[in-house]
């Protein structure tokens, strides 16, 4: 195959001839040799462009770009969300909306991306939409360089019991509100730009981006190259979630203070790690990778070979080249077919459920477990992928084979929700869900701190197997040196073994989603006709983005809010600091169970009702 780029032939790169009079005048022999050594360069430069212009550059190019925003949007956020709350008193709700905008994004843009974007340039556009990712994760870290410095407590200096200085107004009536004045809700708002700015950049990557590098191979090769970019797809969760680990475990702070100043360390509660710069990351990637995406004019080879195809006139309106308004009649025709219906239906819920997982699953690791969000990583993911499209290869499997394999799955999956139950028993509050010693009721305002003056802040102490809300409250006098020396700065920490146990099982259930995640899709491919594949996968695209992704993180936000017993700030306006761990571990299950559960009948019923469309000898042999 041959690949010359235009912009190259349009230079000549034959060296012109210099005509030197006098061999020993050296002032003719030094510009001539200038413009010689220049030539030379001129060539080196055009021979590395014109080798920038071969498909295995541009699917590196777009490898990079899909590691970028997957690391970004799916290793990230999610990573950052529990920092995210605790600095700027976002509750879970307005996580869930932070998380969701990228989907509501990508839903407003796509079709339009598609229609304007397959009639141009397709590198200019993913360029442009590179771009406009830089951008949103550059914005996405405002919030940090344009607040106050965030205040640490002053690590083993406990805060003093002050007498005749009042307790109560400091702190709300009710002892599940706790007020901060700091929280500035435009923090919240520059954040929900730039994710959305994440989701209109990031439209083209894999509809353009696709159509892109699978016209400029041959069709032999296509699916090697379209496997290696999904790969680095994928491999963008877990580098996002071991980076964002690592990062979370320096001070957030680094570029306004100096360490010395900081007394605690990062397991301690009141720790605030350096999310931002995993952004700044992700934000230069993106930045980078656009200009190659934009210089170069790769040539299409597959026109002319996917003219030799039968695919029908419908596949011009299809792919948005043609009668666009077409495409409703097509939609509802491909909706007739019942068991493509169910499995639409099955891809939203799994979404949906996957979707609010990712958002909050580690937010319910550090509440059930007591461990940091930069802990949690699961690589098994990529491993059931993998071996999900091997097993349908190995054995053969035709459409209602590989539909009862993904049922069974499914049943799998449902019975291991039962493991959200398992949760390592929390060391109890004092104030909150135990008595101080000195009172035989619960609740933060006690007559032993009513008159201190103690902080709302939440800086626990840990005295043996009882936790402590703030290092005043019901404490001794620091200065009378009557402390006990069991009292420690941070939260109680407890070993708990359990914790493995839930690890298994948790990481059996993520092998098993992804192992079912090819033989899904080539169910959804092979129960409808050849000429109706694309629009099949166009629609469900759809689907999962405007039900399953958008409303599952924004209602399991709710959920989590429910089993909040203690508010930064006005309830369901800030951030919740204290989860009841039973509540939690309960609607978490419940969640999961149901939606499990339901996608379980889902894919029985399509399993139950398939039918083979009527030229299944001809779309089976070109699906194996």
């Amino acid at each position: 195959m041959e690949e010359k780029s235009s912009a190259v032939n349009n230079f000549n790169f034959t060296s012109p001839k210099y005509h030197h009079h006098h061999q020993g005048n050296n002032s003719t022999n030094q510009p001539a040799a200038r413009s010689k050594s220049f030539e030379n360069f001129k060539r080196c430069i055009f021979k590395l462009l014109r080798n920038f212009q071969k498909a295995k550059f541009l699917l590196i190019i777009l490898c990079i770009s899909a590691t970028s925003q997957s690391m970004a949007i799916n290793g990230l956020v999610p990573n950052s969300i529990t920092t995210l709350e605790s600095r700027f008193q976002l509750s879970s709700s307005q996580s869930g909306l932070f998380s969701s905008a990228y989907d509501i994004a990508v839903l407003v843009v796509l079709l339009p991306v598609c229609h304007f974007g397959d009639k141009g340039h397709k590198g200019k556009w993913l360029s442009l939409g590179m771009l406009v990712m830089a951008f949103g994760s550059l914005i996405c870290t405002l919030p940090h360089f344009i607040s106050e410095p965030y205040e640490y407590s002053e690590g083993e200096q406990f805060e003093i019991c002050r007498k005749n200085h009042s307790t109560a107004s400091l702190f709300n009536v009710k002892s599940d509100e706790i007020f901060n004045k700091n929280a500035q809700p435009y923090f919240f708002y520059i954040l929900l730009l730039g994710q959305v700015m994440h989701g209109i950049g990031a439209a083209p990557l894999y509809t353009l981006g696709v159509a892109y590098l699978d016209e400029n191979v041959s069709q032999k090769m296509s699916p090697v190259y379209l496997g290696i970019y999904f790969a680095f797809a994928t491999l963008g969760p877990a580098l996002g979630f071991i980076i964002g680990g690592m990062l979370l475990n320096i001070n957030g702070d680094i570029d306004k203070i100096t360490q010395d100043k900081i007394s605690i360390k990062p397991d301690h509660p009141s720790w605030y790690g350096a999310w931002w710069i995993g952004f700044l990351i992700t934000g230069m990637l993106s930045f980078l990778v656009s200009f190659p995406l934009n210089a170069q004019k790769y040539k299409n080879t597959r026109v002319n070979e996917a003219n030799q195809h039968s695919i029908g006139s419908a596949a011009a309106t299809l792919h948005f080249t043609g009668q666009i308004k077409d495409l409703p009649k097509l939609c509802l025709v491909l909706l007739k077919n019942f068991t493509y219906l169910l499995l639409v239906l099955r891809d939203v819920i799994n979404s949906f459920l996957m979707n609010a997982f990712i958002t909050f699953m580690p937010k319910i690791f550090q509440n059930a477990f007591s461990i940091t969000a930069g802990s949690i990583v699961v690589p098994v993911g990529v491993l059931g992928n993998i071996l999900g499209g091997y097993v349908i290869k190995w054995r053969k499997l035709r459409c209602r084979q590989t539909i009862l394999l993904c049922t069974i799955l499914e049943a799998i999956g449902t019975v291991l929700t039962f493991s959200f139950l398992i949760k390592c028993y929390r060391i109890k509050l004092a104030g909150i869900d135990s008595a101080y010693n000195q009172s035989s009721s619960d609740g933060i305002l006690q007559m032993c701190n009513e008159e201190c003056g103690c902080s709302n802040t939440y800086n626990p102490v840990c005295d043996e197997a009882l936790g402590i809300w703030q290092s005043c409250s019901c404490t001794v006098d620091y200065k009378n040196n009557t402390l006990a020396s069991s009292v420690v700065q941070g939260a109680c920490l407890q070993s708990c073994t359990v914790m493995y146990l839930f690890f298994v099982c948790f990481a059996f259930q993520i092998f098993v989603i992804f192992l079912s995640a090819m033989p899904s899709q080539q169910s959804m491919l092979r129960c409808v006709t050849f000429e109706q594949r694309t629009l099949a996968l166009g629609v469900d695209y759809i689907f999962v983005r405007a039900l399953g992704s958008v409303p599952g993180p924004i209602l399991f936000g709710y959920i989590l809010d429910a089993a909040c017993e203690i508010w930064q700030g006005k309830k369901n306006d800030e951030s919740c600091i204290w989860y009841n761990s039973f509540k939690l571990s309960t609607s978490t299950f419940i969640f999961g169970f149901l939606l499990k559960l339901f996608s379980t009948i889902l894919l029985a019923l399509a399993w139950k009702v398939y039918r083979s469309p009527a030229d299944e000898e001809h779309s089976e042999s070109n699906c194996e």
